[in-house]
């Protein structure tokens, strides 16, 4: 059974490698004006993910997440 709460709708997505360490994700919501723009940036053994929205009733950038190998 969906829950029509949790429902996504359609999606394009696209992503490409800006430079050797940075991949940029872009995510378009069919028939909305919702984009999300994810950069992962990685060096040596860390990454770092920057996440902004085009449109928002608050911040458009999230907060940086940063992650590490052990």
């Amino acid at each position: 059974m969906k829950n029509p709460e949790f429902e996504l709708g359609k999606i394009a997505v696209s992503g490409a490698w800006g430079t050797d360490s940075i991949y940029a994700v872009k995510i378009i919501y069919y028939e909305t004006p919702y984009e999300i723009n994810h950069m992962f940036q990685f060096n040596g053994d860390e990454l770092l993910v920057d996440t902004e929205f085009n449109v928002s009733f608050g911040p458009t950038k999230a907060r940086q997440f940063k992650g590490k190998t052990r």
